[in-house]
């Protein structure tokens, strides 16, 4: 299979793919509404964004979306 179609998200994802979907977008909306707030840290969108992103190609690559 080449890079082209391991990339491509089907047009009919299950209702689990969908959840994922939705958690991964709540996470990175919290993330922005967070961000530069005190914490134990800061809170920081952009941290939120590259792991939201890392974790993203990890699940399309692993054939999740397939």
């Amino acid at each position: 299979m080449d890079l082209e179609n391991k990339l491509k998200i089907k047009k009919n994802m299950g209702t689990s793919q969908i959840i994922m979907l939705v958690l991964l977008t709540l996470n990175l909306l919290f993330g922005a509404h967070y961000h530069g707030k005190e914490r134990t840290g800061n809170y920081s969108f952009w941290v939120t964004l590259i792991s939201v992103g890392i974790y993203f190609t990890l699940l399309m690559t692993g054939g999740y979306f397939n």
